[in-house]
């Protein structure tokens, strides 16, 4: 038998991302996401916005898009284990094998996925 769940809370986060300035990007984001997670109504879920990480500075992309997704992927997954919640972190600039992808990461409120 499996349990459906019907009733999910989920929070989206809107803003106005800083166009190549990923780490400030993070501190804002990560503000935003504490007080969802923190909120009387904690939601299930937390979906950040698109290319997040960058903006879109698409000239500077080569060299501000995340080496394999690493720092993205781990700082989403730490954040979702310590307040267990499901976090679409809607998408990134990674940098892979030398070219630069536009990547969504969801991760499960375990973490990582």
């Amino acid at each position: 038998m499996v349990n459906e769940r019907t009733d999910w809370k989920i929070a989206l986060i809107q803003t106005q991302i800083a166009a190549g300035d990923p780490d400030r990007n993070r501190v804002m984001l990560e503000h935003k996401m504490r007080q969802a997670a923190e909120a009387v109504v904690k939601p299930d879920v937390i979906v950040l916005p698109e290319m997040w990480n960058s903006g879109y500075a698409l000239e500077q992309i080569n060299e501000l898009a995340d080496l394999d997704g690493l720092t993205s992927r781990t700082w989403i997954s730490e954040f979702a284990r310590k307040y267990q919640v499901h976090v679409v972190a809607g998408s990134i600039a990674e940098k892979r094998e030398g070219l630069v992808y536009n990547t969504m990461l969801v991760f499960d409120r375990t973490g990582p996925r």
